[in-house]
């Protein structure tokens, strides 16, 4: 998988590699920029790791149940038919992100998809941002030049690259550009896997999820938006489960202190695994194991799939927007994936 440009971040601080000024936006959308996600022919685990920029922010009111009333003029920032991402950040249910599911201008409030009070509470903070979608990542049938983000598209859908997009219940949404033709009626554009049209602007990708690219042949993708400066949670709902990894550049295994919240148990495979494509159609496999009693020369933390102490600062993610999380045993669970510290200082 091609190295992102954002890699060097890590060693420079990423506003060093910013792309254009975000100064005239909401200041919590900054630092803004873009990277290039490469992938070959096969399965890619990828992830969205640039956003749309907040389109408003504020604290909590009141909570009642999904329904949280916001201060004046958050309501009125949002447009109806576009889906937006709520995000928590203070409280006890900082990281989370669900989506809006309406909006009351007159009234202040705002609708979630999912009810989040035994969380979040009076005076917790959030941001609200568009999410991104199969058009703003690989571009839209009105988009001529981009239809397809560079995807390649053929008028089969078994033979175009396609994008796999995990339902959170072990299976997958199916898209693909797919060719027209003329013979029979069909329109170029989007199409799931069933052949029907799809409306990429109204497809939501929601970026704590990841992304399974299929591809035909070798291609990139590039991404440009603002940068995710705080931590995220993610639903581990299934044995496997498909997460972008969040952060652009100088995530490692050591800053996105995971191992506080995974399942660790004494045993690799009973533990919580993080799988991170080695772009060669295998994975290098990681997790968080408690130390064995037994053994005086064991010792608690990250080990290999091999048994092998890790050093959780030399993984890095940079080369990984997508990773794989499998899940030790059948609870459903959220864990969270902390930001970089130099994060802090953007």
């Amino acid at each position: 998988m091609k190295t992102n440009t954002l890699k060097a971040a890590a060693a420079v601080g990423l506003s060093a590699l910013l792309v254009g000024s975000a100064a005239a936006q909401e200041s919590k959308s900054k630092p803004v920029g873009y990277e290039t996600v490469g992938y070959t022919a096969g399965f890619n685990y990828v992830g969205i790791r640039l956003h749309e920029a907040p389109v408003a922010s504020g604290a909590s009111t009141t909570i009642d149940f999904a329904t949280v009333t916001v201060a004046d003029g958050v309501a009125d920032a949002l447009v109806a038919g576009t889906t937006y991402l709520f995000e928590a950040t203070t409280g006890d249910a900082a990281g989370a992100v669900t989506t809006v599911e309406s909006f009351d201008a007159d009234a202040d409030s705002v609708t979630l998809s999912d009810d989040l009070s035994d969380n979040f509470a009076d005076g917790d903070e959030f941001i609200i941002r568009p999410a991104s979608t199969l058009a703003s990542i690989f571009g839209d049938a009105n988009d001529v030049a981009n239809s397809g983000g560079g995807l390649t598209s053929t008028g089969s859908f078994g033979t175009c690259d396609q994008a796999w997009v995990p339902d959170g219940q072990g299976g997958f949404s199916k898209y693909a550009y797919v060719q027209g033709n003329p013979f029979t009626g069909t329109l170029t554009g989007w199409k799931d896997a069933d052949g029907a049209d799809v409306t990429a602007a109204d497809t939501a990708l929601i970026y704590s999820d990841g992304v399974i690219l299929v591809g035909a042949a070798a291609g990139d993708v590039v991404v440009s938006g603002s940068v995710k400066l705080q931590s995220v949670a993610l639903s581990l709902t299934t044995t496997f489960n498909y997460a972008g990894s969040i952060f652009p550049a100088g995530l490692t295994l050591a800053e996105s202190e995971l191992e506080n919240s995974l399942l660790s148990t004494g045993s690799f495979g009973t533990s919580d695994q993080l799988w991170l494509s080695d772009g060669a159609g295998g994975f290098a496999k990681y997790a968080f194991v408690q130390r064995n009693p037994f053994d005086p020369a064991s010792v608690t933390g990250w080990k290999d799939a091999d048994g092998n102490d890790v050093d959780g600062a030399t993984v890095s993610f940079d080369d990984n927007s997508g990773v794989i999380v499998v899940r030790g045993d059948s609870t459903v669970r959220m864990v969270t994936v902390d930001s970089p510290d130099f994060y802090d200082e953007l």
